[in-house]
């Protein structure tokens, strides 16, 4: 996985941790990187085994829009410079994360918001 794809990984990682939102449409998985499940069942008096590839982890893979959906009123997705965004809440207490992409920034807000039992 890329640097890159890691820092986004590791935050989703620890979003799903921390609020336990499973209800994406996507997930992550490596290439080549699975494990084998297999499950047998009786039907009809005949046994049947069935083996399914999983993921060796089953991580949440969050968009902008979901969070921006999950999250209290009051929450600001922002673009400071051409390669800066914000994601901010003002309401009693401010909190802001910049980051290099909107989603990074909202899943650092996320964070802190569920660490401040505001989520």
């Amino acid at each position: 996985m890329k640097t890159a794809s890691r820092e986004l990984f590791e935050l989703c990682k620890q979003v799903y941790e921390a609020t336990g939102w499973d209800d994406t449409r996507d997930y992550y998985h490596e290439k080549d990187s699975f494990n084998f499940d297999t499950r047998s069942f009786e039907r009809n008096g005949e046994r049947t085994v069935v083996e399914r590839r999983r993921a060796p982890y089953d991580i949440p893979l969050y968009t902008s829009d979901y969070l921006l959906e999950k999250l209290p009123e009051w929450t600001e997705l922002k673009r400071k410079t051409t390669t800066s965004y914000i994601a901010k809440r003002d309401a009693l207490v401010s909190y802001s994360f910049e980051s290099d992409t909107p989603l990074k920034a909202l899943l650092k807000l996320t964070l802190k918001l569920h660490e401040e039992k505001i989520l």
